[in-house]
């Protein structure tokens, strides 16, 4: 990773998705921040993995979590993606209502979140609860990334939500 340009990793990101979110061009001057962030954004929320949670509750729980703290970028991007997914949803009710309740757990009083799993468990295997927290966590750090630079939406973001 060391030897890698930003432009290289623009590169990269441009062909994956079509084109180069302001959240990584922002950060152009720490080109291994923006590869390390990519890799992790692609790894918990684009992979198709077995840990149970479908595409559409990942981006559900990436909404939510933006919502919660107020970030217009990330809300923008995660509902479109939202929207995108939810063709293919297998999910329940339920099992979007645990996700809301750990999102707003997350984001609000994180220590409390382990009085969630239990219940969690009923409806989601174990991995899919490691999974969550995973996505929970990296939008609370992606949402304040984003207003860190004060990222507005670009006009093309919903082709980077496919």
């Amino acid at each position: 990773m060391k030897n890698e340009n930003i432009e290289s990793i623009f590169e990269e990101i441009k062909s994956e998705r079509g084109d180069v979110a302001d959240i990584h061009l922002a950060y152009k001057n720490f080109p291994i921040g923006v590869k390390a962030h990519f890799d992790f954004y692609k790894l918990v929320v684009l992979d198709d993995n077995d840990s149970g949670l479908e595409r559409f509750e990942r981006e559900y729980l990436a909404w939510k979590v933006s919502e919660l703290n107020k970030c217009p970028y990330c809300i923008s991007h995660h509902k479109s993606a939202l929207e995108f997914s939810h063709t293919t949803s297998l999910s329940t009710s339920e099992r979007l209502n645990l996700l809301e309740e750990l999102a707003s757990l997350i984001v609000h009083e994180p220590w409390k979140t382990p009085a969630l799993k239990t219940k969690f468990l009923q409806s989601f295997s174990p991995s899919s609860w490691a999974h969550a927290v995973f996505v929970a966590g990296y939008f609370n750090m992606a949402n304040r990334l984003a207003f860190a630079e004060n990222l507005e939406v670009e006009s093309n973001y919903q082709k980077m939500c496919q």
